[in-house]
């Protein structure tokens, strides 16, 4: 592999790609089937008490082995559903306040003042001007309109039914603008009332909807970090919170990054596993934990005698290297070296080869050529190990192989 060489790697194969868009895939989906039950308890609710079904849709299962494309898709359905019976539900509680109501809002309509009208009198001009003005008549019809929205607000909200049903008549039998006013006033408050407590509901329902999906993300992750997540998760789902908190978004997010990238190392250790050993080189079964350890560094010997490579995976971080290297118990000449670098040279481009067709994008940015930089020693039992011409990969006959 010539002098040393580093850069980045990409994982970019399709079984890695799916893997993640199915993960993501069903955690967008658990987070829409929540919200479905919330939708079925408070369709169930409305049943309860308008006193008959209302008619909705209810969705089909996703299948078993289903890949992330299906799931998106029945997600994306799932959420048209939720969306069809919440609205199926506001209308039907709405019809039947309006059903409900009709017979008090029709006597708001219709009601007179509750005072006769005063009989006309003659009087002389000076107590005409001294005659208190008439009563303003009260707008009836103006009324109805305004408690009727009220109404209709308080339809799609939690509130004290009796208590409505008594403001309601008191309108009705109220006999001026101030008294009016002052019990479509109460109305209001329970307007508002309601109002918060949905919007705090609501908020509750998403909340714990978008823990869920979480909950998915990071089922399959281990580790303190994800473990930590998984109890603040559960504590959470045991409150009302209205939000998930910042730092737990972060904290997934950096969780689900950390993993992805192992799996992506462990993706590289493979494939590079792979292809060494059709290059023929002699790896050990401590390869494959070497590198995809925390200090990410593995010498495997070479088809040439006393020779190997060193491959290291940098830390947290898509970044590899490689280099050439030779026993410390053997004297070798600058030719050799050369002729050995200028082999492994070639071996690293077919190595790049391979590993792009394992789904692995290796890019360089640093690339020394053979002799630019001084062949490490390593110890002699990391290189001594050697592979019998019948088992390496057959190579050009003009490549020089088995030095002493």
């Amino acid at each position: 592999m010539s002098g040393p060489k580093g850069g980045s790697y990409r994982v970019e194969s399709a079984e890695q790609i799916e893997a993640r868009q199915l993960r993501d895939a069903k955690a967008r989906y658990t987070r829409v089937q929540s919200l479905w039950e919330s939708a079925q308890l408070r369709m169930a609710a409305t049943v309860a008490v308008i006193g008959k079904p209302v008619p909705h849709q209810t969705p089909v299962a996703v299948r078993s082995g289903a890949g992330s494309t299906e799931y998106d898709a029945a997600a994306a359905r799932l959420e048209a559903l939720v969306e069809k019976a919440n609205n199926a539900a506001s209308t039907a509680l709405e019809e039947h306040s309006e059903a409900q109501f009709a017979g008090q809002i029709a006597r708001i309509a219709a009601a007179t003042a509750a005072a006769a009208p005063p009989v006309p009198v003659v009087r002389r001009e000076q107590e005409a001007d001294t005659a208190p003005a008439a009563a303003p008549t009260v707008d009836r019809k103006r009324v109805a309109d305004r408690v009727q929205r009220r109404l209709s607000e308080l339809a799609a909200v939690e509130h004290d039914q009796e208590r409505v049903r008594v403001l309601v008549d008191d309108i009705a039998n109220a006999g001026s603008e101030s008294r009016i006013d002052l019990l479509i006033s109460e109305l209001d408050v329970l307007v508002r009332n309601g109002r918060d407590a949905a919007a705090h509901a609501a908020a509750v329902l998403q909340t714990r909807a978008a823990l869920q999906e979480i909950s998915v993300r990071v089922s399959g992750i281990v580790g303190a970090l994800a473990d930590s997540i998984r109890r603040r998760v559960a504590d959470l789902l045991a409150s009302e919170v209205e939000d998930v908190p910042a730092e737990l978004k972060a904290d997934v997010d950096r969780a689900v990054a950390a993993a992805d990238t192992q799996a992506d190392r462990q993706h590289l250790v493979a494939s590079m596993h792979r292809a060494l050993e059709q290059l023929g080189y002699v790896l050990g079964p401590e390869f494959d934990t070497q590198l995809a350890g925390d200090q990410g560094t593995a010498v495997v010997a070479g088809p040439t005698a006393g020779y190997g490579v060193k491959v290291r995976l940098e830390s947290g971080v898509n970044r590899f290297s490689a280099q050439a290297v030779k026993s410390d118990a053997v004297i070798t000449s600058g030719e050799q070296d050369l002729e050995v670098e200028r082999e492994f040279c070639d071996d690293f481009h077919e190595l790049v080869t391979l590993a792009r067709a394992d789904g692995v994008e290796l890019d360089l940015d640093i690339e020394l050529q053979p002799g630019e930089a001084k062949v490490q020693a390593v110890a002699a039992e990391k290189v001594a190990a050697r592979r019998s011409v019948a088992t390496s990969r057959h190579r050009p006959a003009e490549r020089k192989r088995d030095r002493p």
